[in-house]
């Protein structure tokens, strides 16, 4: 589905942030603990759901504005995924979310 030539495009507008909630691979220590990642992802988006799709404008190291989320994890309506990904390019923001922090060293 993301090889797609419509999906691709659109994927092309935005920047691509993994947050890891089991292991976080070596390359991208320091890092958060994946279970802050998975409290992160339960306190700002109610939904422990894996892949979780969400759109943020960054306000901030430390803050965004949520704009949109996707809530089918395993993505079966193509088109509804596109239309998510082009209305959250001019959605208004709604909530500010604080993001976590690494732990000290």
């Amino acid at each position: 589905m993301f090889s797609l030539p419509e999906v691709q495009k659109r994927l092309h507008q935005y920047v691509q942030v993994y947050l890891y909630t089991d292991v976080v691979p070596a390359v991208f220590q320091p890092s958060t603990p994946p279970e802050w990642n998975r409290d992160f992802q339960w306190q700002a988006f109610g939904d422990a759901q894996l892949p979780l799709y969400v759109i943020l404008e960054p306000v901030s190291e430390r803050q965004a504005r949520l704009i949109a989320v996707y809530n089918e994890g395993k993505i079966n309506d193509v088109a509804g995924f596109l239309r998510f990904l082009d209305a959250s390019l001019t959605a208004p923001a709604s909530r500010l979310i604080e993001l976590p922090a690494l732990p000290p060293s």
